[in-house]
């Protein structure tokens, strides 16, 4: 509409330069009278989308569908008000998880360290973010919907794009580790809860990272049928991409197990790289497993 009312006065000013051009005839114009045309105000755009602005961010994953390795994927979803929400599909590892209703922003409810959602549902998170009611800056998700006789879990990473990522020099960051862990070929059912302590140091030079969990334990969830037993320690050597934003691993041992095969994928979030978080997969001895983790560059 707005375009055919200026197409309407372009031709009204040709028009008219026209009639000016006329004035030497022999008979003089004759005036008609115009009625007068209010100007009305300018039309309103309509806006699209959500009114309320939102804030959304992919999520990247690993996990084990029985003993096959699986991809996932998911997405944060925060409303500028209400709840907010995590979502992420891979059968059997579907996840749908909405936060506390109560806490207006936030992302998870106030067992936000660790543990929130449910007993299958485990978070890693700076400190800043678990005494925020804000997003995570970064975090790590542990999922597991493992039964009796199938194991299906599955670990999830994401947060904020990172800016002013170091282009030289290293870094060092510590945080936490969650897993979980199942026999390996048999596919037994024999599963156990893994937690321990996540350090990573980064090269950003030379574009490679070293990372480890330490002061690891296990917790079996059938004492009778223990899996992983022996496991102490994992490590990894990996490289980062070409714009340093993320990185992956293939080369893992996994200590009292041997050298394991899997992958281990993750990035840097935040302000200059701030945080970590990411995710990995091994099998090693009678283990597969499967952990999330995330962890704050240290001063």
């Amino acid at each position: 509409m707005r375009l055919n009312i200026i197409v309407a006065a372009s031709v009204g000013v040709a028009l008219a330069g026209c009639g000016h051009n006329s004035d030497k005839a022999a008979k003089p114009p004759v005036a008609v009278e115009t009625p007068a045309v209010k100007k009305g105000p300018d039309p309103v755009v309509p806006v699209t989308g959500n009114v309320a602005a939102t804030s959304v961010f992919g999520l990247k994953g690993l996990g084990y569908n029985g003993t096959t390795p699986v991809a996932l994927s998911g997405e944060v979803k925060t409303p500028d008000t209400g709840s907010s929400t995590i979502k992420g599909s891979n059968e059997p590892l579907s996840l749908s998880y909405t936060g506390d209703e109560t806490l207006k922003g936030s992302l998870f409810t106030t067992a936000r360290a660790d543990r929130g959602g449910s007993s299958e549902t485990r978070f890693l998170m700076s400190d800043q973010s678990i005494n925020s009611k804000d997003i995570p800056t970064a975090f790590g998700l542990l999922v597991n919907k493992s039964s009796p006789t199938q194991f299906a879990a599955g670990a999830l990473y994401g947060g904020k794009a990172p800016t002013n990522i170091p282009g030289s020099g290293t870094a060092s960051y510590t945080g936490r580790f969650a897993g979980a862990a199942n026999a390996g070929a048999a596919n037994s059912g024999s599963q156990a809860a893994l937690s321990g302590d996540f350090n990573l140091s980064a090269d950003f030079s030379g574009g490679t990272v070293k990372g480890s969990v330490d002061k690891l334990t296990a917790t079996q969830i059938d004492a009778a049928k223990p899996v992983g037993k022996g496991l102490d320690g994992i490590t990894f050597n990996g490289t980062m991409d070409a714009g340093r934003a993320g990185y992956t691993a293939t080369e893992i041992t996994a200590a009292g197990l041997g050298v394991a095969k899997g992958k281990v994928e993750g990035g840097f979030y935040n302000a200059s790289a701030s945080e970590t978080a990411g995710a990995l997969t091994l099998s090693a001895g009678d283990a597969n497993i499967v952990g999330a983790f995330q962890g704050t560059k240290q001063p």
